[in-house]
């Protein structure tokens, strides 16, 4: 059984962007530490999409080991629920997940429809070859592109998809036409679940509806295997274009939670000064690079904000706010 990678510094690797990767003694995993910018201080940032725990203890163990930094942020995996005495834990979203032994989503007559669209215009694999799983980084490129995402948390390198192509559990689809790849979707699977991280789409393919068929080629996979299907999740209430694909596609919510290590209480007051009321966390640090506030969540999904033409992941849906609750709501009762 292979083990949840995102724990590992091979994975920590591949999010360089947002830190340095630190090992400690008595740690049970690695953390990636941040400058705190005006200040020779530093933080530190557990694994995106999550760190995986399996007891209190080891998040007691790493706020030990970790201590010289002013705030410890973690996102725990789906389902787990930290005790209030560790991490001063709260709910922060609830993840989409595709169970194949409940009942298979039911899709609309709309979906159906954009779904049969896009099998008369593409085929979907599953991406074996190190040198094809690459082709998801120009993809990427034009997401960045599309969504405004560079020089954000959501700005990923060339070298993350390598990192993530290179794992144990790795598995990468793609839809492609004659001319070649429209879309792909990356993740990893360990134990008997399969985590999706990114799902890129070519503005082409945006089009012509390639993310229906790539979703549901995921899907099926996911089935075949008898695995679970992460999907990912958004804060509440959620943009209402992502709540309706991630509801689409997923028939189980899991709630996840964000543990808060203030570790020096003084120089956590005096960095947050006029930021108080601020809902993220840590509060000195801006939305646009808190792991609390990302576009999509990695969606976490990286369909990210909006909705396209129709069904398609990606142009803006314009409904009201209360039209969004009334979705996120629904969804998490199903």
């Amino acid at each position: 059984m292979t083990s949840c990678p995102f724990n590992s510094r091979t994975y920590l690797s591949g999010l360089a962007h947002l830190g340095r990767v630190e090992t400690r003694a008595g740690a049970p995993f690695t953390l990636l530490k941040r400058p705190i910018e005006g200040t020779n201080r530093c933080d530190g940032l557990g694994a995106w999409p999550y760190v995986f725990i399996g007891r209190d203890e080891r998040l007691a163990a790493l706020a030990k080991a970790f201590g010289d930094l002013v705030t410890l942020t973690l996102v725990t995996q789906p389902g787990y629920r930290p005790s209030g005495k560790v991490g001063n834990a709260i709910r922060f979203k609830d993840h989409y997940i595709y169970d194949p032994a409940r009942a298979s989503p039911s899709l609309s007559k709309r979906t159906r429809e954009h779904l049969r669209r896009a099998e008369r215009a593409f085929r979907f694999e599953v991406v074996e070859a190190p040198q094809q799983r690459q082709q998801i980084v120009p993809l990427y490129r034009e997401l960045r592109r599309r969504r405004g995402l560079g020089g954000g948390f959501f700005d990923f390198p060339p070298s993350h998809f390598a990192m993530l192509a290179s794992l144990p559990g790795a598995a990468f689809f793609g839809v492609k036409d004659p001319e070649g790849m429209t879309g792909m979707a990356c993740g990893s699977a360990f134990g008997d679940f399969l985590q999706l991280l990114h799902i890129a789409v070519s503005d082409a393919g945006l089009r012509r509806d390639a993310g229906y068929l790539l979703m549901q080629g995921v899907l099926d996979f996911a089935k075949e295997n008898g695995w679970r299907l992460g999907l990912g999740g958004l804060p509440r209430p959620g943009d209402v274009g992502v709540v309706r694909f991630k509801t689409r596609w997923s028939n189980l919510n899991e709630r996840v939670y964000l543990s808060r290590f203030v570790n020096d209480p003084g120089a956590y007051a005096e960095l947050g000064h006029g930021h108080e009321t601020e809902s993220y966390f840590p509060a000195y640090r801006s939305a646009a690079t808190v792991v609390a506030s990302p576009p999509v969540e990695p969606a976490t999904i990286a369909v990210h904000r909006g909705h396209g033409r129709g069904n398609s992941p990606d142009l803006k849906d314009q409904r009201e706010p209360r039209e969004a609750r009334r979705l996120a709501a629904r969804s998490v009762r199903r």
